[in-house]
């Protein structure tokens, strides 16, 4: 239940503020321990956190959104959102009467996402096909090693520093080669994956990955037991490989809101059909700290889905098809603006 923050405590807050000014990147958390909350001070992030009082423009506060109480230790550091802990060099007990001002250090997306909903309880959904993820250690990735048929009928050999390092591949298939190489064959469509480009240009429509290089798995484990999201999750999964292709929803090709207009029909649920009119219309905004699976992750433009562990299924482009990119590493070149609850719940 949440507590109302006094007038005190507000005006803590706002003096504070001013010693230590927003600047981007930058989140504030103020304990107040008198009244046994917690006020988050984030800059220029209205709408992140209910703000039940005046608080200085670009300021948007938190009112003890975990319920911790006097005696309990709290984190304060980079997650903005703090979380029960052991006493330890990196934690505060929340002792005496006083409020005070720790100002953190920048906020990673990597931290960001999801970061809400990152304690709930997991469950493992059966996807009903299999999924092979890159297993390889390499220069500090999962990579796999893999070989792709060309238009001329020879084989291209992708080696690690090709970084086909995707979250997940979707399997087609498996087979055994005449020198005894076991692999996973995989859905792709175009002529890029990982840092591999075809040398003449032509397109694939499947990649061979050698088993040895990788793992196999047919569930997912999802930190929602809303078997709408779970469903979203899955849908989107089992497109990945299918090609692009600019102004279609499917079946088979996407343009990427085409892709999230079709999965979200799939699961009974009516979206806008384009990128600028979902992030601005479709289910309702809940910041990059409260996106769940099976939310749309998006800006103007371009528009994907969140499928947990800070990854999104998007088709992204003609060279790559449908695919599985990491939502902090996209915003460092194209940011999203828009997180979407489209499940109601």
């Amino acid at each position: 239940m949440k507590k109302r923050i006094t007038a005190a405590a507000a005006a803590l807050c706002m003096s504070l503020a001013a010693i230590f000014p927003a600047t981007a990147d930058t989140t504030y958390t103020i304990i107040d321990n008198t009244n046994d909350v917690q006020l988050g001070v984030e800059p220029e992030r209205d709408g992140i956190f209910n703000s039940p009082v005046s608080v200085p423009e670009g300021y948007a506060i938190a009112v003890n959104p975990h319920n911790y109480s006097s005696g309990d230790y709290v984190v304060v550091g980079r997650s903005g959102i703090p979380s029960s802990s052991d006493s330890s060099d990196s934690t505060r007990s929340i002792t005496g009467t006083t409020g005070f001002l720790e100002q953190e250090s920048p906020v990673s997306d990597a931290t960001k996402v999801g970061l809400q909903y990152s304690s709930d309880t997991c469950y493992d959904v059966d996807l009903g096909f299999t999924l092979i993820s890159p297993a390889y250690y390499y220069n500090g990735k999962k990579v796999a090693e893999g070989s792709v048929q060309l238009a001329s009928g020879t084989w291209s050999t992708i080696e690690y520093g090709r970084f086909i390092d995707d979250a997940y591949y979707r399997l087609l298939r498996e087979a055994t080669d005449s020198s005894g190489i076991e692999w996973y064959i995989v859905a792709a469509t175009g002529t890029q994956i990982g840092d591999y480009t075809t040398l003449d240009g032509s397109s694939f429509t499947e990649v061979w990955l050698r088993k040895n290089t990788c793992t196999e798995t047919d569930t997912i484990s999802l930190n929602t037991s809303n078997t709408v999201r779970q469903n979203i999750v899955r849908t989107a999964l089992s497109l990945l490989g299918d090609g692009y292709e600019y102004a279609s929803a499917g079946p088979d090709t996407f343009d990427c809101s085409g892709f999230v207009y079709y999965v979200m029909s799939e699961n009974g649920i009516s979206i806008p059909r384009s990128s600028a009119d979902i992030c601005s219309s479709a289910g309702t905004e809940v910041g990059i700290y409260g996106v769940r699976p099976g939310d749309i992750v998006g800006r103007e433009g371009h528009v994907g889905i969140y499928i947990g562990n800070g990854y999104f299924v998007h088709s992204a482009n003609e060279e790559t098809g449908v695919k599985v990119d990491v939502v902090a590493e996209y915003n460092e070149e194209e940011p999203f603006t828009n997180y979407r609850n489209v499940a109601g719940d």
